[in-house]
């Protein structure tokens, strides 16, 4: 069997136990995968591809093309969590093939480099952290690469044809996760000619021109079909607001974070392969003539740079740059034997496999909501509350039917009650006062120091 067939082989393993362990250990972790289930759920539901709702409401806060992804899914194997689990873990193991690939038309003297780049990826902390969720971040790392592939082919000197399917990738990018896929595409091709010799300027910016121009083309179609289906505020909001809300963090108070909350996750994307050596001494040696160095440079700091300036800031928005730190940090262990990366690729890996194992039994059972989802479930028609800002923790895991009214906090319980005395809600607090005047279905212990109750009115209640 040739090396490369068993690389493939290796990779392929260690991702299937990724995802395998995901689905045996982790629940759907509140609030960001219960929140893009039960979006996705709705989508099943009612057959409305083009606007997502959550709660049955448009959601202009995320682009369909993952929701699409799990509703393709869900046609072949049902509407369950394991095959939204599978679906973003072959995405995420395609970023890995797609960085082989990528590295392989970047570089192509550089077999052991491409060979190096996957298993280093693997075994990195953003993979194993990030790679099974269900989340955009992979997806649209995957349509970043899609668009270096087909961009570094006609940059390569190929056919003016190759223009087409790279801006059809970045299209599919901005249906990923929005325009943020020009920082990790447009942007270094930009600079192109400080990191590459010989770029062709005016044919390649040409037709980095194109790509733009057909990327527009299925960004369009989407909205076309958006603005048909809802008003012009919530068209606003998606197009205009949303973009300058997160890049001030004045969007629903999206994460705005100091300008330094990057530098430990920046770091994160070499773990844990920052504690070899060798790293260290390719890093503090390194040429300007060194080509790898070069091209690694203008791909990740430009958009960190960017990414420091803007306001909103989250740890996994990272994840893009992962392939590129990937190749950066298989540069500087080139001469760290192959075997060694396997090994601690394995390691990395069985690691992550028996952490969640063991999160399930102490971390994961207060993020479970399974309980209180059967008590949903079984009361299909009555009227439910949830108290403070609901996200739909529950709606795809109950497969609801019909919303659940999002209530601000616990003084508005008791007027809603008045309005639906047959009703139930889930409410979460901190201290068993705060729920005291009412009847108690069930309690558990939830996320850090808090609780989760279904209650129902108490007749005693004045």
């Amino acid at each position: 069997m040739s090396a490369g067939r068993q690389n493939f082989i290796g990779l392929s393993v260690l991702c299937a136990l990724l995802a395998l362990a995901a689905v045996i250990f982790r629940p759907a972790l509140p609030i960001d995968e219960t929140r893009y289930l039960t979006a996705a759920w709705e989508m099943f539901l009612n057959h409305n591809y083009f606007l997502p709702t959550l709660n049955f409401a448009p959601y202009h806060h995320k682009p369909p093309l993952l929701f699409w992804l799990i509703n393709l899914s869900w046609e072949i194997f049902g509407p369950h969590r394991w095959p939204a689990v599978l679906m973003v873990s072959l995405i995420s193991a395609g970023t890995i093939f797609l960085t082989y690939r990528l590295i392989r038309i970047l570089f192509p003297e550089r077999e052991e480099l491409a060979a190096r780049a996957p298993w280093i990826m693997v075994a990195s902390a953003p993979f194993l952290a990030v790679g099974t969720a269900i989340m955009f971040d992979f997806l649209l790392t995957f349509c970043v690469l899609a668009a270096w592939i087909f961009a570094a082919k006609f940059l390569k000197g190929g056919k003016f044809i190759l223009t087409i399917p790279a801006g059809l990738a970045l299209g599919f990018g901005v249906l990923a996760k929005g325009p943020v896929v020009l920082l990790f595409t447009l942007l270094p091709w930009l600079l192109a000619p400080l990191w590459h010799g010989g770029v062709q300027k005016k044919r390649f910016y040409k037709g980095l021109l194109v790509m733009v121009l057909v990327g527009l083309a299925p960004v369009s179609v989407w909205l076309y079909e958006v603005f048909q289906g809802t008003d012009r505020e919530f068209f606003h909001w998606l197009v205009v607001e949303q973009t300058k809300g997160r890049m001030t963090g004045s969007f629903g108070g999206a994460h705005s974070r100091p300008f330094y909350f990057y530098v430990p996750f920046f770091i994160g994307l070499f773990a844990p392969w920052i504690v070899f050596p060798a790293f260290w001494r390719k890093v503090k040696t390194a040429q300007r003539t060194d080509h790898v160095m070069r091209f690694c440079f203008f791909t990740i700091v430009p958009a960190l740079l960017v990414f420091t300036v803007m306001s909103g800031k989250q740890a996994h928005y990272l994840v893009p740059l992962l392939p590129f730190a990937a190749i950066l940090t298989a540069h500087c262990l080139e001469s760290v034997q192959m075997k060694t990366l396997q090994r601690v690729a394995v390691a990395a890996v069985a690691l992550m496999v028996i952490g969640q194992g063991i999160a399930s039994l102490t971390i994961f059972p207060r993020h479970d909501l399974n309980e209180i989802v059967k008590i949903v479930a079984a009361n299909p028609d009555k009227d439910w509350a949830y108290v403070r800002n609901y996200h739909g923790e529950v709606g795809f895991l109950a497969k609801r039917e019909k919303p659940i009214e999002g209530l601000p906090d616990l003084a508005s319980l008791h007027e809603w009650f008045i309005r639906h005395p047959d009703g139930l809600a889930v409410v979460r607090y901190r201290q068993p006062e705060d729920i005291r005047p009412y009847k108690v279905l069930y309690t558990m212990d939830y996320s850090s120091a808090k609780k989760l109750s279904v209650i129902a009115l108490n007749p005693e209640y004045p």
